[in-house]
């Protein structure tokens, strides 16, 4: 009932993010894009393949990696990388710098050429992961 009010008074009222709530929505995302996500957010260190996350979220490979093209631009695998490098970053801001090493993180979350994940993951936040780890 609280998030009811809540709704109605953000509606309602104008604010600087009114435009943003009544702007239409796209499209909903389908099941098994919506399944194949949910399983790469709760693994996302498992040896996924597209045929795995496929037989996983009851699709054929072609059909999931089209509905991950048309509602996320993006391949299946890219998302399951993006995944991975969001943790691997939370985990290089909790680490302690000196019990825990990049490589250690890294290969926790399946990235097995250090230098790709430092360059994809520089790419993504902006800095080292090593700056990240050693960051107080």
């Amino acid at each position: 009932m609280t998030e009811s009010i809540v709704n109605g008074f953000l509606l309602a009222a104008r604010h600087e993010l009114s435009d943003s709530l009544n702007k239409p929505t796209g499209p909903a995302r389908p099941n098994i894009v919506r399944a194949a996500m949910d399983i790469m957010e709760s693994e996302p260190g498992r040896p996924w393949t597209v045929s795995s996350l496929a037989e996983h979220s009851g699709a054929s490979v072609r059909s999931l990696q089209e509905a991950f093209r048309k509602h996320l631009d993006a391949s299946p695998m890219t998302y399951l990388g993006t995944v991975r490098l969001r943790r691997a970053h939370e985990d290089l801001r909790a680490s302690n710098r000196f019990t825990t090493t990049v490589a250690d993180i890294a290969k926790r979350w399946g990235f097995a050429h250090l230098g790709r994940f430092a360059a994809s993951y520089r790419s993504m936040y902006g800095e080292t992961p090593l700056r990240t780890l050693i960051r107080e």
